[in-house]
């Protein structure tokens, strides 16, 4: 402590004795640059809290608090697949504006978009079937009493790769200063989400219901964002659409081989026989889904680059062998 204080002491001392003078000078229109952009990027976070959370309202005021603890588990586990991309976005995130701040081009930063999101678009496909289907088992093993929340998570986990994989388009979006599109679309899904889960409720319809709102509350979110997104991104109208089946066409065999794997494989509720079952499951839902990943994105940039750096990969290790 008395460190510190004769450590103050100095700097007071010479800051005195060296006459420094610090003078204030305001820019006005530099001030309403900064709110023109910070403000709308902080409204962006308030209104990703609401979010994220006005299903849980819904839940808590028709439903009560043990829905709200079914309903907590699986989203849960959606926020943790939402980790991986936005690390990534965080990351990309200051590249990106030095690409746009350069030229003031919103096509210089693609090669920061599409790749690493086609890269986790089949990442993501991958974690979100191991979640559906390795999740539960976790469950029936651990956590007997969360039994119900089962079936969210299977609604819930779709939604969320749509709305993990938007960090990318959203941070893309405000790197070229388009932040306000992010709020015209949160408040567009928000307001879906509470109309249609009010009316679910009032129909009398329980938790399942609401999940398949919310999901589908984050698929639009999702969508959007990406569309709006790439649309800058590609010259012309006709490029996108082939884009989006690139990672479309994958998600749709994700969902039907988990909506089908229950008619193949009947349930069991010895442990060694779950874990079998577990695997099985997946091996018939990663199966298909890694055929089409491959022959949607065999001749990828993105794709062609990972195949190299496996190749490089195990030469190294056998010239070290």
């Amino acid at each position: 402590m008395c460190f510190i204080n004769l450590f103050y002491s100095i700097l007071i001392f010479w800051f005195v004795k060296g006459h420094y003078r610090f003078p204030i000078k305001i820019k006005i229109e530099s001030i309403r640059k900064a709110l023109a952009f910070g403000v709308p990027v902080f409204v962006i976070g308030i209104l990703d809290s609401v979010f994220v959370s006005v299903d849980r309202w819904l839940i808590v005021t028709s439903l009560g608090e043990e829905s709200v603890g079914y309903y907590a588990l699986g989203l849960m586990v959606g926020n943790l697949l939402g980790l991986v991309p936005g690390s990534v976005a965080s990351v990309l995130y200051p590249n990106m504006l030095a690409r746009f701040g350069s030229g003031k081009d919103v096509r210089a930063g693609r090669n920061l978009l599409v790749g690493p999101f086609m890269v986790l678009s089949a990442f993501m496909l991958i974690l979100v079937s191991v979640a559906v289907l390795g999740v539960p088992l976790i469950i029936q093993l651990f956590l007997a009493k969360y039994i119900p929340s089962i079936p969210i998570i299977r609604i819930l986990a779709p939604g969320m790769f749509f709305w993990a994989l938007s960090n990318l388009p959203s941070t893309y979006l405000v790197s070229i200063n388009k932040q306000n599109w992010i709020m015209v679309v949160q408040i567009a899904v928000m307001i879906f989400v509470v109309v249609v889960g009010s009316f679910v409720l009032w129909r009398g319809n329980g938790i399942l219901e609401i999940a398949l709102v919310t999901s589908s509350g984050y698929a639009i979110y999702g969508l959007c964002l990406t569309v709006l997104t790439f649309r800058l991104i590609f010259k012309r109208s006709i490029d996108l659409f082939p884009f989006l089946l690139r990672f479309l066409v994958p998600f749709v065999v994700m969902v039907m081989a988990i909506g089908s794997v229950d008619l193949i494989v009947s349930d069991e509720v010895e442990a060694f026989a779950l874990v079998l079952m577990t695997l099985e499951r997946l091996i018939f839902v990663l199966s298909p889904l890694g055929i089409v990943l491959w022959l949607m994105n065999r001749k990828s940039e993105a794709f062609l680059v990972g195949l190299d750096e496996l190749k490089n990969w195990i030469r190294a290790r056998q010239k070290a062998a």
